[in-house]
């Protein structure tokens, strides 16, 4: 698939790709003919039922957390966040609240009437970065790889019935965007392309994007299967370059056919440029 950029200029090519066996899907962006400074990102949303119990998420190692610099919504516009803005959070089990309490965010569906937005700034994975959301009643763990060095940090987006403007009319519950994206929370183009705190911290909230020099955005989503005693992932491991192991926080492990290494170079056994 290919799509001119009116007002920026150049153009995006999104190749989708599937491999027989393997349980994921393979995806990349190529920007080219665009200049300057531009925060980019994927947006992946999940929806968790009410009867599905909790999900559990995890992360690569990240440099830093924090909540977004003011309320994501606020009662004069229709809108309810309850995360304390702009606050460090040292541990994601205990994200403070503006009522002075805190909460996990490691669980998820939670906080019911509240719309609310976390960076988790600079990955450290190696060799590659990870998301997953573990839903035991159903039987599966969803996961996403990437190159941090391409994509640098993760935007959950908590959309919880918070949002009482049209469409959302308060109707849209339990869904959460685990987002990996090079950026300055969900901002535009000015505020991540200018100094900021994540920016000072050496984390790179865009990329410097050059007409004659293309930037390609590779991503892989996948799920494999879990017993409904699986917990939260405590580390997504490279067993051999088509296999990854999912371990959670007991120990015990999953497997999944994925070709990694896509994630960096954009290269399967089905797929060379």
């Amino acid at each position: 698939m290919s799509q001119a950029q009116t007002i920026t200029g150049g153009r995006i090519e999104k190749t989708l790709l599937l491999v027989e066996g393997h349980q994921a899907v393979y995806s990349r962006h190529v920007l080219t003919g665009m200049e300057g400074p531009m925060p980019i990102g994927h947006h992946p949303n999940h929806y968790i039922p009410d009867d599905a119990g909790q999900a559990y998420l995890s992360f690569a190692p990240y440099t830093h957390a924090h909540t977004y610099v003011e309320p994501v919504e606020r009662p004069e516009h229709r809108g309810y966040s309850i995360l304390q803005p702009d606050t460090a959070i040292e541990d994601l089990r205990r994200c403070p609240l503006r009522d002075g309490t805190t909460t996990d965010l490691t669980r998820y569906p939670a906080r019911r009437g509240y719309e609310d937005i976390v960076i988790l700034a600079g990955c450290k994975g190696e060799p590659f970065g990870w998301s997953a959301l573990a839903l035991p009643s159903r039987g599966y763990v969803w996961f996403s790889l990437k190159d941090p060095r391409v994509l640098v940090s993760t935007l959950l987006w908590f959309s919880n019935g918070g949002r009482h403007v049209a469409p959302w009319s308060g109707r849209n519950h339990n869904c959460i965007g685990i987002e990996e994206i090079t950026g300055f929370f969900h901002a535009g183009i000015h505020a991540c392309a200018e100094k900021n705190f994540l920016s000072e911290m050496g984390i790179a909230t865009h990329v410097m994007l050059k007409r004659d020099e293309a930037l390609a955005v590779n991503f892989i989503q996948g799920v494999a299967r879990i017993n409904p005693d699986f917990k939260g992932v405590s580390a997504i491991e490279a067993k051999d370059e088509e296999t990854i192991r999912i371990v959670d926080e007991q120990g015990q492990a999953v497997e999944a056919k994925v070709e990694w290494k896509f994630a960096r170079d954009g290269v399967t056994k089905d797929f060379r440029d």
